[in-house]
């Protein structure tokens, strides 16, 4: 590993796939795409751009991937009422 190289965290291959982390983490359980080079607990995860360029390969060869996780909807707050 060069040490110029960059590092991709989880939110920033989620925010380049279109998809959720929770999704990423499916996909690295279930094999479609390679585990982090650096992990230190389970919140620090980084990739190097030589394992995402090999994730990127493995997804093109299998051309179904496992289903994503689905989005929590977000709501929004209600606005409160004034009682006068």
């Amino acid at each position: 590993m060069d040490a110029l190289e960059p590092l991709y965290t989880r939110v920033d291959l989620a925010r380049y796939f279109g998809i959720e982390t929770d999704t990423l983490d499916a996909w690295v359980r279930s094999g479609y795409f390679p585990p982090a080079d650096i992990k230190h607990g389970h919140r620090y995860s980084r990739w190097t751009a030589a394992r995402v360029r090999e994730g990127v390969a493995i997804m093109v060869k299998q051309s179904t991937p496992p289903p994503a996780k689905r989005t929590r909807k977000r709501t929004q707050a209600r606005p409160r009422s004034r009682k006068t």
